[in-house]
């Protein structure tokens, strides 16, 4: 634990560095703030996509739900200005969002079906039914209220921020103090003696899959929030290699049992903040994917060294 911290210290320090000589106006103390917070949605679906990984599996779902929450709450947000109605579609959202976990987890489990098939195959189940549902066009807007949570303040604080913190916190607690956590950690640190020590890996399994939807829902509802509006632009794919590079960056491994609830979410800004210098230097998108892809390869061989 303590090189995975050391190797993230490493990561920021290099990345502070490079924008003080490169751009310096990026480490203002405003335009950090607007980084946490445009990292926001990424840090909460990057939570789930650890505990998913905890367990030794991957959520290639995770975009496809955000995209999926984006279009099915600015439809169903638009029809009416009931707080009741709000509130019912938001908690049909997650319930949505836990249910296509489940069955992620489910299947992985009982037919040992490896994860990244899986939820690949999942992912195009779910684009799939937006896209129904949609008609290929999406409409509507969101709420009053969740327009405020992604994009208003609370004083200096983005509210979006505000809630990062308080899901941080429930999920420390989650994973760090309590019996599901440590059952998590032992299935992805050997399934094999988790079995026989009579730990339900069935259950663990759906309950941590169940639990990354719910968080992809969260962070789409809260990129709905701030764009204010459906649209397939979204999450997407994109989302899933961003997660699990911010993942790898807080420390979380693909072996399974290696993490925490902290670094995800540090990961998580470290990254944005990479994305936001690259942007400041000119360069696109194609480089973006190039970093992103050797910052999960640099990151895997560390850690790999330390076992």
């Amino acid at each position: 634990m303590k090189r995975q911290f050391y190797m993230m210290g490493l990561v920021t320090i290099a990345l502070l560095i490079c924008a003080l000589f490169l751009s310096p106006g990026l480490l203002a103390p405003k335009h950090l703030l607007e980084i946490v917070r445009q990292a926001t949605p990424l840090a909460i679906a990057t939570l789930g996509q650890s505990v998913v990984m905890l367990t030794g599996g991957a959520d290639l779902s995770i975009g496809s739900v955000i995209t999926f929450t984006n279009i099915f709450a600015a439809d169903l947000m638009a029809r009416s200005n009931s707080p009741v109605v709000e509130a019912g579609v938001i908690v049909l959202l997650l319930c949505a969002g836990f249910a296509i976990g489940s069955v992620n987890g489910s299947l992985i489990h009982f037919t040992k079906m490896p994860p990244f098939v899986m939820t690949l195959g999942m992912s195009s189940i779910v684009t799939g039914a937006y896209l129904i549902y949609s008609k290929g066009a999406p409409k509507g807007r969101v709420s009053e209220f969740l327009r405020f949570v992604g994009s208003g303040r609370l004083g200096i604080l983005p509210a979006s921020v505000i809630v990062l913190v308080l899901v941080n916190i429930m999920m420390y607690f989650l994973i760090h103090k309590s019996t599901f956590g440590y059952k998590v950690y032992y299935v992805g640190s050997n399934p094999t003696a988790s079995i026989f020590s009579g730990v339900k890996t069935s259950r663990i399994i759906i309950q941590s899959y169940g639990l990354s939807s719910m968080l992809a829902v969260v962070s789409g509802l809260i990129l709905s929030g701030y764009i204010g509006i459906g649209s397939f632009k979204v999450g997407g794919d994109p989302y899933v290699l961003n997660t699990m590079a911010a993942a790898v960056i807080g420390g979380t491994t693909f072996d399974g049992g290696t993490g925490n609830m902290v670094g995800p979410v540090f990961g998580a800004v470290i990254f944005t903040f990479l994305s936001a210098l690259l942007v400041t230097l000119g360069l696109g998108e194609p480089f973006k994917y190039i970093v992103k892809g050797l910052i999960i390869i640099a990151m895997v061989l560390s850690y790999s060294k330390r076992s």
